[in-house]
């Protein structure tokens, strides 16, 4: 592995003016009129772009409330009208039912000697 060389410039420290930062935490100095970036990424990393709030929307899974039969679990529901149906077959998971503002999405589960081999989704 090639040994890196880094060259760090510096202008005295009492020369120095801060000048400005932008909404992105990245802090320009300006000394003598020539301006210089003096950071640029926070401590984790760069950061993209603030995404939309967040907010209460139709599908959203809120406050489940888990159903369970002989001691597996066979449904849920949630605060905002969805339900999951969930099925089993000689105590494997077979099938989940998803009831989504009236739009229902079944997921059949496949077995070969017990190992789950695929998904199948309707």
């Amino acid at each position: 592995m090639a040994a890196a060389v880094i060259t760090w410039f510096s202008l005295p420290a009492p020369a120095l003016t801060w000048f400005g930062q932008t909404v992105d935490t990245v802090s320009i100095v300006q000394n003598q009129g020539i301006s210089a970036v003096a950071s640029v990424v926070g401590a984790r990393g760069p950061q993209g772009l603030r995404g939309p709030a967040g907010a209460s929307a139709p599908g959203v899974f809120t406050s489940p409330v888990f159903s369970y039969t002989a001691g597996l679990l066979t449904g849920i529901t949630y605060a905002g009208g969805q339900t999951k149906t969930l099925t089993y077959t000689a105590g494997l998971l077979s099938t989940v039912v998803l009831v989504n503002d009236g739009v229902t999405s079944t997921k059949t589960l496949n077995y070969t000697a017990g190992v789950l081999t695929s998904i199948t989704q309707t």
